[in-house]
């Protein structure tokens, strides 16, 4: 039964990201709602290391065919996530929220940048085109400080900045994901203590 509802609500969270990405452009802030609920699975002690890593592996494939990512790339990561979350034995839920949104934080950055990684890996290459000044407060500080002669950088700093902002925004949202996740873990023990007790 819990299985089923953690699935259930990695296909609510996938919703709930797809129908906010339709109604505003969150480019490049965009969360990964499912990487919290498998650090929360990664973490929580009564989850076993195949149950948790099946349930990282089923919310992966449903993550890859719902936001139609390359078939595997969610799934790897989220067993990854989900085995070194263990082997790691982070305890985000008893240092409270600040520690909770840092450090998925930065886990979310990680992800991300593996997932960059391995689409460059297994995908064509693409030229690498080289911008000159960059874009957005890192243009505007370059070509202060060195006028026409701005160092020529190319895609590194929109992929820098894609990292960032996906970090945060995961980061900023997973307490959000943290209480539905252990209120999912929740239900089924209440339910369960609910129909002895009566």
């Amino acid at each position: 039964m819990k299985n089923v509802l953690f699935v259930a609500l990695a296909l609510v969270l996938l919703i709930v990201q797809s129908s906010l990405s339709a109604l505003v452009s969150l480019h490049p802030f965009v969360p990964n709602l499912l990487l919290p609920m498998v650090l929360y699975l990664g973490v929580t002690p009564d989850v076993t290391l195949g149950r948790g890593a099946a349930l990282a592996f089923g919310i992966g494939v449903l993550a890859d065919e719902v936001t139609g990512a390359p078939l595997g790339l969610d799934t790897f990561i989220f067993v990854a996530a989900f085995l070194l979350t263990r082997v790691a034995g982070l305890r985000l839920f008893l240092r409270g929220v600040p520690f909770q949104v840092v450090a998925t934080t930065g886990i979310a950055m990680i992800a991300a940048g593996a997932m960059l990684a391995l689409c460059a890996i297994f995908e064509e290459p693409e030229a690498f085109p080289l911008v000159m000044p960059p874009l957005g407060v890192l243009g505007t500080i370059t070509t202060m400080l060195w006028g026409e002669d701005a160092p020529l950088v190319g895609r590194a700093t929109e992929l820098a900045t894609l990292l960032v902002a996906t970090g945060l925004a995961t980061g900023v949202l997973s307490p959000l994901v943290y209480a539905a996740t252990r209120r999912a873990d929740t239900f089924t023990v209440r339910t369960r203590r609910a129909a002895t007790e009566s």
